[in-house]
């Protein structure tokens, strides 16, 4: 691996790690879980190889369902990204608005996953959790595109 390829993983690693951080504290300390993981996750999709990206979800996957079992939520959160590595190719558009409309979709199915019941019921968490983990998004989304253009 190329000391750039390496770069960019450790830079990967450390975006995934405090996704993964902040999600649980903030659950913790407000009983919100905004969706940072998947965020980081979906933006990862577009610039890294599959393998790594593999590697990423997995252990994310891991970290958060500490229970035996999958849930949906987390099928979700592990099929999303691949998904999206497999067909970003044939997403339309720039790779941001791409990505900004693959996260909205994957947030709401992360919701119905849940329970769409959830979802109606509690619309604005839906978009608090949207507001919330966009803001963790967009940046994300811009220093791993910073790194891949280098």
């Amino acid at each position: 691996m190329s000391r750039r390829r390496q770069s960019n993983f450790l830079a990967a690693f450390l975006i995934v790690s405090l996704a993964v951080i902040l999600q649980l504290k903030i659950g913790l300390i407000a009983n919100l879980y905004p969706n940072f993981t998947l965020a980081a996750l979906i933006a990862l999709a577009f610039f890294l190889d599959f393998s790594e990206l593999g590697f990423l979800v997995i252990l994310s996957a891991l970290v958060l369902n500490w229970r035996p079992g999958l849930s949906p939520e987390i099928l979700t959160l592990i099929s999303l990204p691949i998904a999206v590595f497999i067909f970003r190719r044939l997403l339309p558009a720039h790779a941001w608005l791409s990505f900004a409309l693959v996260f909205i979709i994957g947030l709401s199915m992360i919701y119905s996953a849940a329970g769409f019941s959830l979802m109606v019921n509690n619309f604005s968490l839906f978009f608090v959790d949207l507001a919330i983990s966009i803001v963790f998004a967009v940046p994300t989304f811009f220093i791993l595109k910073s790194f891949h253009a280098q």
